[in-house]
């Protein structure tokens, strides 16, 4: 990836919508990789007409990949002076809730540059309150043209950090994704709390530091290695801001290991293994605890229990890979992932097959950047899974010790229904306990949430390990 495109060349957290078998069409037909119109062989019309499903007020691109098979401005034999006939397709957004065009952009066939290259065609719009976008591409039937995809993006002011959080190679290059950047903007770095500023603009002067700037974004690269010198410790948090002349419009953060998580667990397995994981601090561009990361590290284990605790990153896939990855070779008993969530405890007792933050109003991303919309976790996985806790004792457990706790069936669709879920799925063919609980916020803590929240803790690990004795796993 280029910190731009995913594997399939698709703009990451962008809804794509295939040419070929997800538009509707009333002229053309299939060519190559996409849709084509043909003077002579086509009238002009519709080459692609989608409908999105519904979505959050906010503001919004909508890019249309195309190329041209010539820039011979004459077209089909029409005066080639003609604004017309120089007219390559024309770009329509409505809000299909209200009825109403939003944007309509006209292509010129010099628009193209290139013949035979594919072009991103942009479109921005804003509107307010929810329900679908509708996106036609309207052929003017002048030039041999083929429509490779449409995709509906939010047009969110973000940074977007690649690689994601976890291990980092010693040649690999820090790739920054500025989208809407404001002109003129300034980038701050810092990692583990320490300014990276000088380091940053000693690569830069020495040109290792590149920008390419594209419709999409404008993308910076430079030797991650070389720029995070000097910072210390297992877990390297890089913390990125974009600025303009006053303060931070766009943060993102990841964390970066030279090594995996050590297995910590006994090696003689004689105890039962509990492993514990919450979150590092969200959102990015704050400087709040996060009540999930404070209450693992605080909790003082038993001494018949063999307990691991691991933090992990506030990233789609991140988390996800690091906690399968931990399972595979530290081999748990017991699994238990925290979030942070609302005033209470929520024992969650189902985790659904779905990664979106798109359609909330604005969008929401993750620490690094990445805005999913509306894609399974699983591919082909069940449309919910569900937990393996005994949600219902650990409620009682939780009131016994007077905190305010119940179980729930809606996660969300974020990072920790995504965690969940990954978990689930992980544990299904095998004995393993596991489940998600979400904590009480707590912005800022001190020594006594601290306390409060290991009692939580303690409290959920105690009703769950004998269960399982009782079950006899």
């Amino acid at each position: 990836m280029d910190g731009k495109y995913d594997s399939d060349g698709h703009l990451i957290g962008a809804l794509t919508f295939d040419a070929r078998t997800q538009c509707e069409h009333d002229t053309g037909d299939s060519e190559a990789e996409g849709w084509a119109g043909r003077p002579g062989d086509h009238e002009a019309g519709t080459l692609c007409r989608v409908a999105t499903p519904e979505l959050g007020g906010g503001r919004f691109r909508v890019n249309v990949r195309a190329l041209v098979h010539s820039l011979d401005r004459a077209g089909d034999g029409d005066d080639a002076s003609s604004a017309e006939s120089s007219r390559a397709l024309t770009i329509v957004v409505r809000d299909a809730a209200a009825d109403r065009e939003l944007a309509r952009r006209i292509i010129d066939v010099s628009r193209f540059e290139t013949a035979m290259t594919y072009r991103n065609l942009v479109v921005e719009v804003s509107r307010r309150g929810l329900g679908p976008l509708e996106v036609n591409v309207e052929w003017s039937g002048h030039h041999a043209l083929r429509v490779e995809h449409v995709q509906v993006y939010r047009a969110k002011r973000r940074v977007l950090v690649e690689p994601r959080s976890g291990l980092l190679a010693a040649d690999a290059t820090l790739k920054l994704a500025l989208f809407d950047a404001p002109d003129g903007f300034e980038l701050r770095l810092d990692c583990n709390g320490k300014s990276l500023d000088e380091r940053f603009a000693t690569l830069e002067q020495d040109g290792k530091v590149t920008r390419d700037a594209t419709e999409a974004a404008t993308v910076v690269s430079l030797p991650a290695a070389e720029l995070l010198e000097g910072c210390e410790g297992d877990d390297l948090r890089l913390r990125v801001q974009v600025r303009n002349s006053y303060y931070a419009v766009a943060t993102a953060r990841v964390t970066y290991r030279s090594a995996q998580h050590p297995c910590t667990f006994a090696d003689e397995g004689k105890k039962p293994r509990v492993l514990l994981t919450g979150f590092e601090p969200f959102p990015a561009r704050g400087d709040s605890d996060n009540s999930s990361e404070q209450a693992v590290l605080a909790y003082q284990g038993r001494a018949d229990l063999d307990v691991m605790r691991v933090v992990l990153p506030v990233e789609w896939d991140s988390a996800a890979a690091t906690l399968r990855g931990l399972i595979d070779r530290c081999k748990p008993d017991v699994i238990v992932s925290f979030g942070q969530g609302r005033s209470q405890v929520d024992v969650e007792t189902t985790a659904y097959n779905s990664k979106d933050s798109f359609d909330i109003a604005g969008g929401a991303v993750d620490n690094r950047g990445m805005l999913f919309a509306g894609q399974p976790i699983v591919k082909d996985g069940a449309a919910t899974l569900s937990t393996r806790l005994p949600a219902q004792d650990l409620v009682s457990a939780l009131s016994g010790i007077g905190e305010q706790a119940s179980t729930s069936n809606d996660p969300g669709r974020y990072i920790c229904n995504n965690l969940f879920y990954e978990l689930m799925h992980e544990v299904a063919d095998s004995e393993r306990l596991a489940g998600f609980v979400h904590l009480p916020i707590v912005s800022n803590v001190d020594d006594d949430d601290r306390e409060r929240l290991a009692k939580i803790v303690s409290a959920i690990v105690d009703g769950i390990v004998p269960r399982r004795e009782e079950a006899g796993r």
